[in-house]
């Protein structure tokens, strides 16, 4: 199957399950443990974008064509941004980096014009561990990311007035999609909640068919990144990441352990409650 073929399988995809009117939300999740890089803390990362599904579909075509045109089956930003020389394939297959950025501007100028609303989160898994005391509402720290993603949806649809539904999209096969679909089918059992989130579904789809997942993939890796170099004494971000999350519509936060610390005070004296 080519890329051509696998893109318009994703207009179908997003046709069958996004309500007539309504809005996707694609959620990538990064982790990295580089142990005994920067005092071996690793940092988890949830995040992604809103689509208007018009706007879904549109980026699901258009970026399609560009996939198809450079010979590529998907986007992958983890080596494509780290410049290991190993993007796409291998190192002795590897792009030229100019080409490698070239087309990551084309993404990033993609996201930026489609997409409606980006949010990302990171906490530094040991030290939330560490801090935070068991909270049903808060979970492990996976958990914990993807609760905050939610609240931002949930927070950017009041304040835009968004009426609609939801259709909320994970990455299949990853590591933590059974935790994802046991917080979900948890959260959105209850009804005043399914209207709170304008929640319709949450659905696993490769992303090679569900192209907005590589838009998430690009700002969650790129959030991810910026968490850990400030994190290891580097307040200066990249400029890719810049371009992200400047967008006029982009909540992130690291949850830094003074944060932590303060939840963990909430938590202790009652005040906290999530959802």
């Amino acid at each position: 199957m080519n890329i051509v073929s696998e893109s318009q399988i994703g207009v179908d995809l997003i046709d069958a399950i996004v309500p007539d009117g309504g809005w996707l939300v694609a959620l990538a999740e990064v982790y990295i443990d580089e142990s005994g890089s920067h005092g071996g803390s690793p940092v988890l990362c949830v995040g992604g974008y809103v689509f208007r599904k018009r706007e879904a579909r549109e980026f699901t075509r258009e970026w399609g064509k560009r996939l198809a045109r450079e010979e590529l089956a998907f986007w992958h930003t983890n080596p494509a941004a780290q410049g290991h020389g190993s993007f796409p394939f291998t190192p002795a297959e590897a792009w030229p980096g100019p080409r490698v950025d070239k087309l990551q501007r084309a993404l990033i100028g993609r996201v930026r014009k489609q997409a409606s609303f980006g949010f990302a989160i990171t906490v530094n898994e040991p030290e939330y561990q560490a801090l935070v005391p068991a909270h049903p509402d808060l979970g492990g720290a996976y958990s914990f990311c993807l609760r905050n993603c939610l609240i931002a949806v949930r927070s950017w649809c009041d304040r835009v007035g968004f009426q609609g539904r939801i259709a909320y999209f994970f990455e299949a096969g990853h590591a933590d999609a059974a935790e994802a679909d046991e917080i979900m089918r948890r959260v959105f059992k209850e009804p005043r909640l399914q209207e709170t989130y304008r929640y319709a579904s949450h659905t696993f789809a490769d992303k090679r068919c569900a192209l907005p997942l590589q838009a998430a993939d690009l700002l969650a890796w790129h959030w991810h990144t910026d968490s850990k170099r400030r994190r290891a004494g580097i307040f200066k971000s990249r400029q890719d990441c810049i371009a992200l999350v400047s967008n006029a519509d982009c909540e992130v936060m690291d949850w830094t352990s003074e944060r932590l610390h303060d939840l963990a005070l909430g938590v202790r004296s009652g005040r906290i409650q999530l959802l």
